[in-house]
């Protein structure tokens, strides 16, 4: 992640301040620990931290991003769309103390977003790769929202029943449930649907 001496130290004391963060996380619940806290805990200053980070949830997302680039195969854009939903649920194994305090918080609408937005960037590549531009806008977007929804209700599940399945398990059970040719025939039927409507 050195692209340059600026953009390694910015990394360096995002790093210092999310380990602070990590570090309150073993002995407070998410909604009891403060900006002060955190900065307290790595010797910096509120104005250090708003100037790396917008909010407290923003630093749960930058552990996301910091999981990510540490994982060369989603660096490299290696894998199948399955691989990209099961990077997902492996960060969250990952960052389980911090994903479950959030979930106990008052800001678990801000981390069901962060998944939904996840969903609908990761399922909505494989959408458009399988559709090869055959969708309107708005039934491709209808598309991957429908696929998305259903991707967050299973990580609430997930999430609630304490991460319990491997992140393997669920993938399995949802390339079952929504794999690759359950994508493109419900694409095609997409397709077809509107054809029949210009038809009548």
């Amino acid at each position: 992640m050195c692209y340059g001496d600026g953009l390694y130290m910015s990394d360096a004391t995002k790093q210092q301040l999310a380990d602070s963060f990590k570090k309150l996380l073993e002995t407070k619940a998410y909604d009891d620990i403060t900006v002060s806290d955190i900065t307290e805990g790595c010797n910096m200053s509120r104005q250090t931290f708003y100037y790396h980070f917008k909010s407290m949830f923003d630093i749960v997302k930058w552990c996301y991003f910091d999981e990510a680039m540490r994982d060369r195969t989603n660096l490299l854009g290696y894998g199948t769309w399955l691989d990209k939903l099961k990077q997902v649920f492996a960060y969250t194994v990952t960052l389980r103390n911090i994903i479950i305090s959030v979930y106990n918080s008052r800001s678990l609408q801000i981390l069901l977003d962060y998944f939904l937005e996840e969903g609908k960037r990761r399922i909505g590549d494989i959408v458009d790769l399988r559709s090869d531009g055959i969708l309107n806008q708005g039934d491709r977007d209808f598309f991957v929202n429908a696929l998305s929804f259903a991707f967050v209700g299973v990580m609430v599940k997930w999430i609630d029943d304490g991460m319990m399945d491997t992140p393997e398990t669920m993938v399995r059970r949802l390339d079952a449930v929504i794999g690759a040719g359950y994508i493109r025939n419900s694409i095609d039927k997409l397709a077809k649907s509107l054809d029949n409507v210009n038809n009548d």
